[in-house]
Order: C-alpha cells, then sequence, then structure tokens
C-alpha cells in the first residue's frame, strides 16, 4: 500500500461495522430456522418401535420424554401410559 492509496479501513465507520454485523446476524439465523423446525418435529411410532405393551419395567408412564395423560414429546399419536417405545429413557 503506497501513501497516495486512501486507507480501506478508514472508510468503514461504525455504523456499517454494525449495520453490517446485524445483516450477517439475521441471515445466519434464517439459515438455522429450518433445522429447529426439523428437531421440532414428532416421529412416527411405527419408527421407533413403539408397542401399547410395557417392556419388563420399562412404559412409557416411567419414561422421562412421556407428557401425561397420553402423549410423547419425540412420538406422534395417541401414546398409552403403559406402552414402551426404543427411544424410552428412565425418568429421573
Amino acid at each position: 500500500m503506497s501513501e497516495t492509496e486512501p486507507c480501506r479501513l478508514a472508510a468503514l465507520s461504525r455504523r456499517k461495522v454494525l449495520l453490517r454485523g446485524m445483516a450477517g446476524a439475521a441471515g445466519g439465523a434464517m439459515l438455522l430456522a429450518p433445522l429447529t423446525a426439523a428437531r421440532a418435529a414428532k416421529v412416527s411410532p411405527a419408527s421407533v418401535g413403539y408397542q401399547t405393551s410395557p417392556k419388563g419395567d420399562q412404559q412409557c408412564s416411567n419414561c422421562a420424554q412421556f407428557a401425561p395423560p397420553s402423549s410423547c414429546n419425540f412420538v406422534d399419536g395417541t401414546i398409552s401410559p403403559s406402552g414402551w417405545c426404543q427411544i424410552w429413557s428412565k425418568k429421573s
């Protein structure tokens, strides 16, 4: 860079830096939004091997994902409290 060339950093004002930063953050949020929606989608009972009977002492009513009275945070549809599926995890 020679003395006759203007410095490129001088052309960047604080306002331009902040506006570009906000635009970049908004663009990043828009790119991540579909991932959040995909995570929120529930899976079919068949895809997790759901059955209406328990497997030993494992049953939906003592699973961390069970939402009384008859639903699950991950599995779609009506869920029996005495049912079971492959994503069962013990309620703490």
